[in-house]
C-alpha cells in the first residue's frame, strides 16, 4: 500500500484526538510482571457493529463532501473541516467502498480494514459515551 502524503498529515493531526483517550504512561505498571496475564475481553458484537455503521456513515459522507459535524466532538470536527479536501479528494482517489472489515482494537479505538475500489486503507475509531466519534484516523 503507498503512503499518500496528504492523507498521513490528516491522520497524524486526527490521532491527537486518539491520544486523549489512550491511558497515561504513569498509570501503566513499569513491571511487565505487574501487567495481568489475561488480556481484557475485546468489544462485543453489538459494539463493534456500532462502530462499523458510524464509520460506514462517516467514510460516506466524507466521500460525499458532507462530513456530518454533529456527529463529531468538536475537536475532531475541527480538525476534519481543516484537513476536508485532502481526505475527500484521497478517498475519492479510492473510489468506492467494498468492505469494511473489523481488524481489533488499539488502545481504545477499533480498528477496521476498508477495501476500496482503489485500494485499502486502515481506519481508527473511537466513540464516546455520549455517541459522538471522538477519534478518527485513517492512513
Amino acid at each position: 500500500m503507498k503512503l499518500l502524503p496528504d492523507l498521513a498529515m490528516a491522520a497524524v493531526a486526527v490521532s491527537a484526538a486518539l491520544v486523549a483517550f489512550s491511558t497515561p504512561a504513569s498509570a501503566q505498571p513499569a513491571d511487565p510482571a505487574a501487567l495481568p496475564s489475561e488480556q481484557p475481553a475485546g468489544p462485543d458484537a453489538a459494539v463493534i457493529a456500532a462502530h462499523e455503521q458510524a464509520l460506514r456513515k462517516t467514510i460516506g459522507d466524507l466521500k460525499a463532501n458532507k462530513p456530518d459535524y454533529d456527529s463529531m466532538v468538536p475537536q475532531l470536527a475541527d480538525i476534519v473541516r481543516t484537513n476536508l479536501d485532502p481526505i475527500v479528494g484521497k478517498l475519492s482517489e479510492l473510489g468506492a467502498l467494498r468492505t469494511l472489515t473489523y481488524a481489533g482494537t488499539q488502545q481504545q479505538a477499533l480498528k477496521f480494514r476498508a477495501t476500496f475500489a482503489n485500494g485499502e486503507t486502515t481506519w481508527f475509531i473511537v466513540i464516546d459515551p455520549a455517541g459522538k466519534i471522538a477519534g478518527l484516523v485513517f492512513r
